[in-house]
Formats: structure tokens, sequence, C-alpha cells
């Protein structure tokens, strides 16, 4: 069975004026990524609108956050195209980030006493019946 919608989850961060302006996303870099990228931009003036293009294209833009440049995907939160989530607004922008760029995974004391004595678990999938 196919569906047109899936859940998901992630890390997203709702675009605002501030936003923008602490990601170093400004006109001309936002023009840049678009250009780039070949996504038509119909408001070339407007940072908020090149972003919206970008977004609707569900292109990475890169962004910079404190000296750190980053590729985050932009995108349109639309809900009445059959997405269902609470939290998010209908017609505005959000920034998803990769996990992988915010956080990173560590062994734990115990994963180290573990895999030292050679018993090192490993991620697996299996189903339950019944």
């Amino acid at each position: 069975m196919s569906s047109d919608t899936a859940a998901c989850h992630g890390y997203i961060l709702k675009v605002t004026d501030r936003v923008m302006t602490d990601l170093d996303m400004t006109k001309a870099h936002l023009l840049q990524v678009a250009k780039d990228l070949n996504v038509s931009v119909n408001n070339n003036d407007d940072p908020d609108d090149i972003l919206t293009a970008l977004a609707r294209d569900n292109v990475e833009v890169p962004v910079k956050a404190g000296g750190v440049w980053v590729k985050v995907l932009a995108f349109v939160y639309d809900a009445d195209n059959g997405s269902k989530y609470d939290d998010l607004e209908s017609g505005e922008t959000y920034l998803i980030f990769d996990e992988v760029d915010l956080f990173t995974k560590k062994p734990t004391t115990l994963m180290k006493n573990l895999t030292k004595l050679g018993c090192k678990p490993s991620a697996s999938a299996w189903t339950t019946f019944g």
C-alpha cells in the first residue's frame, strides 16, 4: 500500500527576518544560490521571495551560523496539500537541518567497555508477531 504523505521528523527552524540575518541569508547570497541552481525567481529585490522560490524547488541552501557553513533544506509548509502537522504554520517557510550537522554521537563508557570485551551490540531490525 502506498500513501501520498509520510510522517516526517527533524530539526526545523521557521524563517523569520532575524533568522535570515543571523544565518547570513542576504539578497546577494540567495540570488547567487538561485542562479547556481537554475531556480527561477519572480522578485529579485526581496530576500523572502528568493528563499520562497528556492524552497518551492526543494533545494538545499548554504547558510552560515557563527562562521560555520552548512546546507539546509528550505521548504514551504502547505497544510492544504495533505500535511497535518499541528506545530507548523501553513504557508510559512522553514529550514530543515540534518541531525549529523547538529549533534555528534560518541560511544558511552558502557559501549567502550563492551567493545573492549568483544561484546559490541549492533543495530538491527526485527518484527514481532502477536
